[in-house]
């Protein structure tokens, strides 16, 4: 692994590890605004089932508004990055491509096993490290993409806790 790579991954993990604390982080808060909007609803729907005529029907409406919406644009942030991850794979692929036909001319040059053998294993460990740096930003990627589609479910859920408190 070349000392530009290593440094390229380092800044990658570094960024990955952030965007996983703050998706646990806004993980956790989803969960604890869920949890209120679900407890204050759950006795609104009691409530409700006790006197029908009493029912707050906009708040029922609300609720599958709001999971439409938050699905909705959880699935146009998905979307979106779409074509990113296609393109990030399909340049991976190209770029693979051309270094397996430098790789078989170095091959060819090979006048002796042992250099066959020394060829061999630098082509492997190139190969291994050019993967890792591959799927670490794949990783990394999918963590914002992760985060992105977490956002607009925290929003909903964040300021119907706070409405319903």
């Amino acid at each position: 692994m070349t000392g530009r790579r290593a440094a390229t991954d380092t800044r990658t993990m570094v960024t990955a590890m952030g965007r996983a604390s703050r998706n646990a982080r806004d993980g956790v808060k989803l969960a604890g605004a869920a949890a209120t909007v679900v407890g204050r609803r759950a006795a609104l729907g009691y409530a409700a089932m006790a006197d029908p005529a009493s029912t707050d029907h906009a708040e029922a409406l609300r609720m599958v508004a709001e999971k439409a919406q938050a699905a909705w644009a959880a699935g146009g942030a998905a979307m979106a990055r779409a074509p990113g991850f296609a393109t990030r794979a399909a340049a991976f692929a190209v770029g693979e491509g051309a270094i397996a036909l430098r790789s078989a001319a170095r091959i060819a040059a090979c006048r002796t096993p042992a250099a066959l053998l020394a060829t061999q294993m630098d082509l492997a460990s190139a190969a291994a490290g050019r993967l890792f740096s591959f799927y670490l930003g794949m990783g990394a990627a999918m963590l914002t993409l992760g985060g992105a589609m977490t956002a607009p479910a925290l929003r909903l859920a964040s300021a119907n806790a706070r409405r319903l408190g």
